[in-house]
């Protein structure tokens, strides 16, 4: 990767994670927050795909891609060990750029869990706690 394409990578990465924090999602499950999550990108003018497989018989399916090469992983619950272990692989993947992972608000070690992937992988990864609003 040139500088250049690692300037404009952080700026587009930024700006995701910016547009994506403090919102109130209103959602029940998975399915509906990566739906939310994909509204407020369509809006912004952002390209989006989404349920993106990758790999031999679609080994890695990605929730939600930005821009191609960024890859945002939706959790509504579960364990964050078992999060982190998956955006662990996909992060070993040349496919993926940088990754957000959005997930709930109990997750506290999560941010420096991104952290330290981010240095072990060479890749912007964060945090982005997710916010259900009320219905």
């Amino acid at each position: 990767m040139t500088h250049a394409e690692a300037a404009a990578l952080t700026f587009q990465f930024a700006a995701i994670r910016s547009m994506l924090s403090g919102i109130q999602f209103l959602y029940s499950d998975e399915r509906e927050l990566q739906s939310a999550i994909v509204t407020v990108l369509q809006e912004a003018g952002e390209p989006v795909a989404t349920e993106v497989r990758h790999g031999l018989q679609g080994l890695h399916r990605f929730d939600i891609v930005v821009r191609e090469r960024i890859v945002l992983e939706c959790k509504v619950g579960g364990a964050l060990s078992d999060a982190l272990r998956q955006i662990d692989r996909y992060l070993s993947l040349d496919i993926v750029d940088g990754l957000l992972l959005c997930g709930p608000q109990v997750w506290k070690a999560a941010p420096s869990a991104c952290e330290e992937l981010a240095r072990r992988h060479g890749k912007p990864v964060a945090f982005i706690p997710v916010t259900r609003a009320a219905f």
